[in-house]
């Protein structure tokens, strides 16, 4: 599972503390997951650059969408100030 090498590969970049990966439930659908990871304010530029990179290198060679000819994204990532969720 991509979200398991994701989670091990934040684990090792040290400045972060990651939660999960845990189901995340919409409706009677379970087959999206979640990964939760917390940082210091101070480091978002670096947590994001890895996670963009770790979300490009984890998703290459993966499916590919017919009509544009586009890789599918396979994982999201999504950042959210921690005074605000």
């Amino acid at each position: 599972m991509m979200l398991v090498e994701l989670a091990q590969s934040l684990a090792s970049f040290g400045k972060v503390k990651v939660l999960g990966p845990a189901p995340h439930v919409k409706g009677n659908d379970s087959s999206e997951w979640r990964l939760i990871v917390k940082y210091n304010y101070s480091d978002t530029v670096e947590v994001a650059k890895h996670l963009r990179g770790e979300a490009i290198r984890l998703s290459r060679g993966k499916s590919v969408l017919a009509a544009s000819g586009r890789a599918v994204r396979a994982l999201k990532v999504r950042m959210s100030d921690g005074d605000v969720v």
